[in-house]
């Protein structure tokens, strides 16, 4: 009689605990979390065509590039549908987990023109077209250290392209060259990382000044409009008048690896870049100024723990801008290898052809 207690005492005990964890799937972000909530969340992966370390992404008119080695392309407003680009002369990209001596590590586009920089230093340009042909800018510097662009909108002639070298000198791209005189009218963010030489490594437009802001980090971001935004650790720096004040907000953050101002065409977010997924900070919706509020809850897609809670986000990218779009560069924290295969492109869109809508998936 004993023993037949124990095991109804038992058997009820069981019961209450999965009852249990059924009653706690709300999905709070506690460091537990739910199974069966993540169960609900997840979505049947598409297969990945964009594999390894996606290092850069533009949007050049009606295409995305992307490189990770390689380079891939699709229409801008597409759903997925990435394909292999030519690569220029002298580059084979990346194969399996074996990478050649020289491969594409970032693009950068202005209007009508997609610049490719590879590791052995050399600049190709191609004009934006659907088959790209790439002529190699000739130049006499050994001191380039990257190219990027100010990601102003296309075809408005705003779009300006540069190369850094690594003593801190800028030099802009236009059309096939390179130009030979230091660019001094950019405005720079301030130095939050105590480099002892300031290095420009990403830049942003602003609409109302027509202004160039760059940065010697990554963590850099603009809306477009009238605010440029740079992170450093737990505080967010913003400028409402073209870089030349900027004022602190902080927020109760990790590590950021990078930084986007998202908009799905109504309200805006900063997309942070972590090593356990992507957070938002809420702006104010009628000022654009960032609110002390950081949370994965303000980042679109109800399967994005499922999908990117435990990968580092080295980059963000929302394209085309203002279409609820964006796709997030990640990478499984200390691996080593640019071609692996963990790491990929995911994308987010608000509706997709199999009815799965505003959800995140494989690229």
């Amino acid at each position: 009689m004993m023993k037949r207690n124990f095991i109804n005492i038992s058997i009820i005990g069981v019961f209450f605990a999965i009852c249990s964890l059924f009653i706690s799937c709300s999905g709070e972000k506690d460091g537990y979390r739910p199974l069966f909530y993540n169960i609900t969340k997840e979505v049947k992966l598409d297969a990945p065509v964009v594999t390894g370390n996606v290092y850069s992404i533009v949007e050049a008119g009606t295409y995305l590039f992307a490189c990770n080695g390689n380079i891939y392309q699709k229409t801008a407003n597409a759903e997925r549908g990435w394909t292999s680009s030519t690569l220029p002369q002298g580059t084979s990209g990346v194969t399996g987990e074996n990478a050649t001596a020289n491969v594409v590590i970032r693009l950068a586009t202005i209007d009508g023109y997609l610049y490719a920089f590879t590791s052995n230093d050399k600049i190709y340009c191609s004009p934006v077209a659907e088959a790209l042909a790439w002529t190699e800018i000739a130049h006499n510097r050994t001191d380039i250290l990257t190219v990027f662009d100010n990601e102003a909108p296309y075809g408005t002639g705003a779009r300006r392209a540069f190369a850094s070298t690594d003593t801190g000198t800028l030099l802009e791209l236009t059309g096939t060259t390179l130009g030979t005189t230091e660019v001094t009218d950019v405005i720079k963010a301030p130095d939050l990382t105590s480099a002892t030489t300031y290095i420009p490594v990403k830049a942003v437009y602003l609409a109302d000044s027509t202004k160039t802001i760059v940065s010697n980090d990554m963590l850099l971001t603009s809306n477009r409009d009238a605010i440029a935004y740079h992170m450093v650790e737990d505080c967010i720096y913003y400028t409402t008048d073209a870089g030349a004040n900027w004022t602190g907000v902080s927020i109760d953050s990790t590590t950021p690896y990078s930084l986007a101002y998202y908009s799905d065409g109504s309200n805006g977010w900063l997309y942070v870049g972590t090593k356990t997924g992507i957070d938002g900070i809420l702006l104010n919706s009628n000022t654009y100024i960032p609110i002390a509020s950081y949370s994965s809850s303000h980042v679109v897609g109800n399967n994005l723990d499922s999908c990117l809670g435990d990968m580092q986000i080295i980059g963000i990218y929302p394209y085309p801008f203002q279409s609820g779009n964006v796709y997030a560069a990640a990478v499984v924290y200390y691996t080593s290898t640019a071609g692996s295969n963990t790491n990929k492109l995911w994308g987010y869109y608000p509706t997709r052809s199999n009815g799965e809508n505003a959800t995140w998936n494989c690229e």
